[in-house]
């Protein structure tokens, strides 16, 4: 009898043609329908990485994103949970756009390691709780739950209610709901 021998884990295949070059931002919105599983390595060193609308279920469970990152726009996609680390390392990150996906919860520390953060979309997301936010933050757009409402004590928060937005710094808004 031979020995059972176990394989390494693969690695996630690409999900996209890169075009050629090493450009600092990268648009690859609706290029493709189904992404079983994002290899972030091609977008490690990118400002800009616009990845909406490409059915992108998970990303890769070693996935970073790069020092550089400035903007990044996962929206659209199938997202149901984002790898602990994945901001660890991105303290220039101002912007994320994670609305419209299917994320239940983000990773406690989610955030600690994207200090510039400025703008973030959870809207159109099954979200429960938030992890604690970024202390810079000035734009935050998340789902209309009783759960998620202390998260809006930023600058400009609104709160989405199917086709009404709420103004979550309003105390009189934040109550009728």
């Amino acid at each position: 009898m031979s020995p059972i021998r176990s394989s390494p884990a693969a690695a996630p295949a690409s999900c996209f043609n890169l075009p050629l070059g090493d450009a600092a931002d990268l648009d690859l919105t609706n290029r493709t329908s189904s992404c079983a599983e994002l290899d972030w390595t091609p977008f490690a060193s990118r400002h800009t990485v616009r990845l909406a609308h490409n059915g992108i279920a998970a990303l890769a469970a070693a996935a970073r994103a790069g020092e550089a990152l400035e903007l990044l726009d996962l929206s659209h996609n199938g997202l149901q949970r984002l790898p602990a680390a994945f901001l660890s390392r991105a303290p220039r990150l101002q912007q994320l756009f994670l609305q419209h996906n299917a994320l239940r919860e983000l990773p406690r520390g989610f955030f600690a390691g994207a200090p510039a953060l400025r703008t973030l979309r959870l809207d159109g997301n099954p979200l429960h709780a938030l992890p604690a936010l970024p202390a810079r933050l000035q734009r935050l757009r998340l789902p209309c739950r009783c759960a998620l409402l202390h998260a809006c004590t930023v600058p400009s928060c609104l709160c989405d209610s199917g086709d009404s937005v709420v103004n979550g710094t309003d105390p009189g808004a934040v109550g009728a709901q």
